[in-house]
């Protein structure tokens, strides 16, 4: 059900997109226009991954490249890296083999690695015709996503990695300085479906708040 929801986010962003091109085709961007960027985020765990990591993360960045293919259209590439970590001084922490479980207390150091790689595609958009100071986008990346999990248990490491498809819808709103250089805040939704090899498997998901920059280039 999960994967129809994003599906179908995916499908009803890119017919808005459409729509908005003839309802809000205030030029924000023109073709041929390209922007690269950085931006600092904050990750806040999701679903089934809370109950390996709860806390936020403050330790996140992504860098993207925009090309406009037509006017406030761009396709592009994003880039990023966060990690999530927790550390109990005391926890429980099962180690299953085939049918058997044994449980460990124990100081448990939690660490999940994430770094995606997408293709993207956004569309920018003002409801404003006498202020564009302040525009919307929309978007979505889809891709691969290397996921590396670990648990350090007492003396034990326990450590799963792999590559998974991925998806990133985006919202969020650019503010034009009025020089080369706009400013980015938006919220991102990271979805890697069978994402989490240390909890049973599960669909990794977080919530990411980006903060960063955009600069022209000429």
């Amino acid at each position: 059900m999960k994967h129809l929801l994003i599906i179908s986010f995916a499908f009803l962003l890119g017919g808005f997109g459409l729509k908005a091109q003839d309802d809000f085709s205030l030029e924000i961007y023109e073709e041929g226009d390209q922007l690269w960027g950085f931006s600092y985020s904050f990750g806040f765990p999701s679903g089934e991954f809370r109950n390996f990591i709860d806390e936020t993360s403050f330790r996140g960045f992504h860098f993207d490249y925009e090309y406009f293919v037509m006017n406030n259209l761009s396709v592009g590439l994003n880039s990023s890296y966060t990690l999530f970590n927790e550390i109990n001084e005391r926890d429980s922490y099962t180690i299953e083999s085939e049918n058997t479980g044994v449980t460990i207390s124990s100081k448990i150091w939690r660490y999940t690695h994430v770094v995606p790689i997408h293709l993207t595609s956004r569309y920018y958009f003002s409801f404003f015709e006498d202020n564009q100071t302040a525009n919307l986008f929309g978007g979505i990346g889809i891709g691969w996503t290397y996921i590396n999990q670990e648990a350090w248990v007492g003396l034990s490491t326990f450590r799963e990695e792999s590559w998974k498809f991925s998806m990133a819808p985006e919202l969020g709103i650019d503010l034009n300085t009025g020089g080369r250089y706009n400013i980015q805040i938006s919220g991102q939704y990271l979805y890697i479906p069978n994402g989490l090899q240390l909890v049973n498997e599960n669909n990794f998901e977080s919530w990411n708040l980006k903060v960063g920059f955009r600069k022209w280039i000429y």
